[in-house]
């Protein structure tokens, strides 16, 4: 279908009518001009896509799931709009003939292609496998995000886990079911122990989708969301923190300071409402690409003993990483 749209966005170039801003052809001469371009497409195969990104009418003003039309389509139901002119530009002017505009058939193109490499669709689409699928993308972003939250983590201390189960792990132990610990880290100078929780959530496409966002990661009520889990595992550690070394086998803290905790939430964006959480949270909310920068802070290691070499050494990797996570599928 990506390919299908490339080509009408440059309608000119595959021996179409005269440069311009829109066109119009027939679903056939359609077909035919998309197949000599991609050839290893079917004819059914491209039937059927020209088809789909054909706006119907009647759904404009139905959302899914529903029969009835609606009196108005507010914004906030986007998701719900599955014929919207941006995601289906194709329109039909009269019997037979199809209009679409070069600018739209481009942006429609990216809008597929961007939501998809960040593991959402574009509106709720009832594809069970396509679903299937696109949840698997997202659930690989949040596994990189938290290989390198790790590869970071490993770089400012030695003693770092990376998805570690405590009551897998160790079944003898007889743990509570916690879940795992995406990241979990520890400085015995400081006696400091640090938990990490990767996160990747869907970006909001309006201000109705920031609260359900808001919603998800803090809760509401008595349902901390997110955060259940992140409580849960800070009072686990909290509680067998000594245990926990042992365990590990690492050691114990040399200047017999007071055991501190540090949650941290890291995620390729900050919002607003994570700046400003709907009740007190004991967590730092850090940009992956910036948790070098925030670990440097924390630590205290960038300061003046460091020399010029060695600090142009850290912002070359913080560049290098910052530009690898905006190609992150």
């Amino acid at each position: 279908m990506s390919q299908v749209l490339q080509v009408l966005s440059h309608w000119h170039s595959v021996g179409g009518d005269e440069l311009r801003f829109g066109y119009a052809a027939s679903p056939a001469v359609i077909a035919g001009r998309v197949r000599e371009r991609l050839p290893s497409l079917s004819e059914v195969i491209t039937e059927r896509i020209i088809a789909f990104l054909t706006l119907d009418p009647v759904g404009v003003r139905r959302l899914a799931g529903k029969t009835e039309d609606e009196p108005d389509v507010p914004v906030w139901e986007h998701s719900k709009r599955v014929h919207r002119y941006l995601i289906r530009p194709l329109i039909q002017i009269n019997h037979g003939v199809l209009a679409w505009g070069a600018a739209t058939v481009d942006r429609s193109r990216s809008i597929w292609i961007g939501s998809i490499v960040n593991g959402y669709l574009p509106a709720d689409f009832r594809w069970p496998m396509v679903t299937k699928v696109v949840r698997g993308i997202k659930e690989g972003i949040e596994k990189l995000l938290e290989v390198r939250a790790y590869e970071i983590f490993q770089r400012h201390g030695k003693f770092v886990m990376h998805g570690i189960d405590f009551r897998r792990r160790f079944p003898n132990e007889k743990f509570d079911d916690v879940g795992d610990f995406d990241v979990l880290a520890y400085w015995p100078d400081r006696n400091l122990w640090v938990a990490v929780e990767c996160k990747y959530n869907q970006p909001p496409f309006c201000l109705k989708d920031a609260r359900r966002l808001r919603e998800r990661v803090f809760g509401q009520g008595e349902d901390h969301g997110q955060f259940s889990k992140i409580e849960r595992r800070h009072h686990f550690l909290a509680k067998n923190v000594s245990r926990l070394r042992e365990l590990l086998q690492w050691p114990e803290s040399r200047n017999g300071a007071v055991t501190e905790f540090r949650n941290v939430y890291v995620c390729r964006e900050i919002s607003w409402w994570l700046k400003h959480s709907p009740y007190d949270v004991q967590t730092d909310f850090v940009r992956i690409d910036a948790l070098d920068n925030w670990l440097c802070s924390m630590l205290n290691l960038i300061n003046d003993d460091l020399n010029d070499a060695a600090k142009c050494d850290i912002v070359s990797v913080v560049r290098q990483e910052s530009t690898e996570l905006e190609r992150l599928p």
